[in-house]
């Protein structure tokens, strides 16, 4: 049990605002294909960092098992001399070392903010400090017999319920798909916004989707001949998140769908797509796929706006 957090104080939810604000900026400033690459191996090294924190001090001599692993994984690592001293604090020296050696191109490139930012707000990170939350409060109390590899530790955490409901793993599944039903609903909104008839090409593409992931939503619409797509969209959304099965839980999934950085870039483009498809609404209709691909190339310069359609 984790201890109940106290209430955010004004100047906590300022300093966050603004941070928000700072990250999602940057997050603006460069491709998303180019960003996910560092976004999805932000928690890997989370893990890695809060899994050396946890056997280091959990008084056993695992000191040896560590830097085994830490030798497959970040040799340069070791040779700045980070594990000779004071080895209990060499798993906030390796995330030191990560921050200015693995993502330095980010600092260099100037969105570091919005990769930490977004980094330790992805359900992979937040398992892993949860599980590590953990092992300080079990092993302070009875030290373990063993204390396990590095990738034991890992599946332990992605494996751990939340608010005994649902895993991380199936919590990071579900907020995967969420995101995929929110990018259809950016992508159809222009026709909504304007009341215009959907084209056949993107009838049959969302009557595909359904097919595919939950069939029975379009089955129990009022209309099936002609059914409210918006309507559906976010039912389906809402059956992502149903998986979390307590009210609770899904809340949190919703929390996570929303901070997710995916999630963050494709609500900011959908906003001006709306904006530029009214404007030309002469050009033929693109394909989810063709959306999507405008959408990870989309970024913002000091000079204007790039990878539009």
């Amino acid at each position: 049990m984790h201890a109940e957090r106290r209430p955010f104080s004004n100047i906590e939810r300022k300093v966050h605002a603004s941070a928000s604000r700072r990250a999602k900026k940057q997050l603006m400033q460069i491709p998303w294909n180019r960003f996910r690459q560092a976004y999805e191996a932000y928690p890997e090294w989370q893990a890695l960092s809060l899994w050396s924190r946890a056997v280091l001090g959990s008084g056993h001599r695992a000191l040896p098992e560590v830097l085994k692993t830490l030798r497959k994984r970040c040799p340069q690592f070791l040779k700045t001399g980070a594990a000779t001293a004071e080895p209990e604090l060499l798993g906030f020296r390796l995330l030191e070392w990560v921050h200015s050696t693995v993502f330095r191109y980010a600092k260099r490139d100037g969105w570091f903010d919005a990769l930490t930012f977004y980094g330790v707000r992805h359900v992979r990170s937040e398992a892993f400090w949860a599980h590590w939350e953990q092992c300080e409060n079990d092993w302070s109390k009875t030290p373990p017999r063993s204390v396990p590899t590095f990738e034991q530790w890992k599946g332990l955490a992605l494996q751990a319920t939340i608010l005994g409901a649902v895993s991380y793993s199936e919590a990071s599944r579900a907020v995967e798909k969420y995101i995929q039903w929110e990018a259809a609903a950016e992508w159809i909104q222009p026709l909504i916004a304007s009341d215009a008839q959907f084209p056949k090409h993107v009838v049959f593409e969302l009557e595909t989707k359904f097919r595919t992931d939950c069939y029975e939503l379009v089955t129990k619409a009022r209309s099936p001949r002609s059914p409210d797509w918006g309507f559906l969209i976010r039912a389906a959304k809402q059956r992502c998140l149903r998986v979390g099965r307590t009210m609770d839980c899904q809340d949190k999934l919703l929390r996570w769908a929303r901070s997710h950085a995916s999630h963050v870039r494709l609500t900011a483009y959908g906003k001006l797509w709306v904006n530029d498809r009214l404007q030309k609404r002469a050009h033929r209709y693109p394909s989810l796929h063709q959306w999507k691909r405008s959408a990870e190339r989309f970024y913002v310069t000091s000079i204007g706006m790039k990878g539009r359609v």
